[in-house]
């Protein structure tokens, strides 16, 4: 499904949404909402390959917010224009 956006994929975003403090989980959350969307559906969109190659879906391994393993640094700038990772960490 995601693989026919290659480079032109265009979701629903403003950074103002952010907010200090804020989580990862909570601005997950509001990309869902904005788009209309399922986690599976941001896992898929923002997951590095092995995620979005899984036959078994998105595992709790992937789900795990401390280190992001689910989730693409690259494409979360490229997609949403932030550093997931250095907001969380810089809290």
């Amino acid at each position: 499904m995601y693989e026919n956006y290659k480079n032109d994929i265009s979701v629903t975003w403003n950074n103002d949404w952010i907010r200090e403090f804020e989580s990862p989980w909570s601005i997950f959350e509001k990309l869902k909402y904005a788009n209309v969307a399922t986690a599976n559906d941001i896992f898929l969109l923002l997951g590095p390959p092995q995620v979005k190659k899984s036959k078994y879906g998105v595992g709790k391994f992937h789900r795990n917010l401390i280190t992001l393993e689910g989730i693409d640094d690259t494409l979360v700038k490229k997609i949403l224009g932030i550093e997931l990772k250095n907001i969380l960490y810089k809290n």
